[in-house]
């Protein structure tokens, strides 16, 4: 497998976000950064991989609640969501039944990257 490229675009990542860029490259993806819409209201997704436009989300908290908030907040940026379970203090085995749930109950969202603890890439699609 290659290395994927990073396009940066002028766009300064947060740590959370370089660590999960830096990973699609590693599995081989091209990602290219999209700059933020700096008007009001304006929702932007993070990134451009697999001709898509995708937000990633890197959740950390220990509420039961955490993924379902981040799960809705990302589907007002995109249709295509990115969720880096690595650094999520939940285990896995209760992380993936409350990500496959909230996929199935928002219609707006299309496809989904689950990105687990030991590395491996889920993706789920509609």
């Amino acid at each position: 497998m290659s290395q994927g490229h990073i396009t940066a675009n002028g766009v300064i990542l947060q740590q959370h976000e370089i660590s999960t860029v830096v990973f699609l490259t590693q599995q081989g993806f091209d990602v290219s950064l999209i700059p933020p819409q700096r008007r009001k209201g304006a929702h932007t997704p993070d990134i451009r991989m697999l001709g898509l436009d995708w937000e990633m989300k890197r959740p950390k908290g220990r509420s039961a609640h955490t993924i379902k908030r981040a799960f809705k907040s990302a589907s007002r940026q995109s249709s295509n969501i990115i969720f880096d379970l690595r650094s999520s203090k939940i285990p896995d085995e209760a992380n993936l039944p409350k990500l496959e749930k909230e996929f199935a109950d928002i219609r707006s969202v299309k496809r989904l990257l689950i990105i687990t603890k030991n590395g491996k890439i889920v993706d789920k699609a509609k």
